[in-house]
């Protein structure tokens, strides 16, 4: 009885973590000042939007750097650094995201760019 209750307990909490893993992943967070109530971040790997940044940040993961993206009220993208120096990403916070300024996107080795994903209603 008591190897069962331990494989339960085992069986639960890996199904926990592997939700709260999916969560984490899609980036979704909430910006309630604004308006908007969802938000999944797409990434464009090996880019950059080379705009006039709102915040040069350092975070130690991506969903830090969108969570920042998403409490800034004019953030609509960013670039999110693709190796860490000391445990911490580059983060910069943009203006404007790829649909806005599609001839200011570059390849890039050094970054990553995320926007935020816009569906029809």
């Amino acid at each position: 009885m008591a190897l069962y209750l331990k494989i339960c307990c085992l069986h639960v909490s890996l199904m926990l973590s592997l939700y709260l893993c999916s969560v984490i992943r899609a980036q979704n967070f909430k910006r309630e000042k604004q308006g908007v109530s969802f938000a999944m971040f797409i990434k464009v790997s090996s880019v950059k939007l080379d705009t006039v940044r709102l915040a040069n940040l350092k975070v130690s993961k991506l969903g830090e750097c969108t969570f920042e993206c998403l409490n800034h009220e004019e953030c609509l993208s960013a670039n999110l650094g693709r190796t860490s120096i000391d445990g911490k990403y580059s983060c910069e916070l943009l203006r404007m995201d790829k649909f806005r300024r599609s001839d200011e996107l570059v390849a890039s080795n050094d970054f990553d760019h995320y926007y935020i994903k816009v569906s029809k209603t």
